[in-house]
């Protein structure tokens, strides 16, 4: 669901971010984490959060899990809180890859869908990772 491949490394970065206040919303499936939101405060702006990851299990995509999760971590959120998010759509999953046209329009939809609006693109950041996606949810 989330790098590194290896879930109890993956679990020890849950579990630390957690610790550190991030918030996680996941999907379970038996025993396995099947997907997974998470969202912390902002580095920068403490009253808006940062949406930092959402991943779906390739078994488990495609039936709209992800956007389940994100709404989900969205409608627990701070009340008025902003959302931001930087996301970068280079290829981490070695089970299942995906081309990368196909990544953005599934991060454009998932962000759209939950409300995001997408923004230009910093030029420092589309320098190191021409494909990131910047958006913002407003807060309510």
């Amino acid at each position: 669901v989330i790098a590194p491949f290896d879930p109890w490394d993956a679990l020890a970065l849950l579990r630390t971010a957690a610790l550190a206040g991030a918030r996680l919303v996941a999907a379970v499936s038996g025993s396995t984490i099947v997907g997974i939101a998470v969202a912390a405060p902002s580095a920068t702006e403490p009253a808006v959060e940062t949406l930092l990851v959402v991943g779906v299990a390739p078994p488990f995509r495609g039936g709209g899990l992800g956007g389940a999760l994100l709404r989900a971590l969205i409608d627990g959120r701070p009340p008025r809180t902003p959302m931001e998010t930087r996301v970068g759509v280079a290829e981490r999953d070695v089970v299942e890859p995906a081309d990368v046209a196909t990544r953005l329009e599934v991060a454009r939809r998932l962000l759209a869908g939950a409300g995001f609006v997408v923004r230009a693109t910093p030029p420092d950041l589309a320098r190191d990772d021409p494909w990131t996606l910047v958006a913002r949810l407003p807060g309510t």
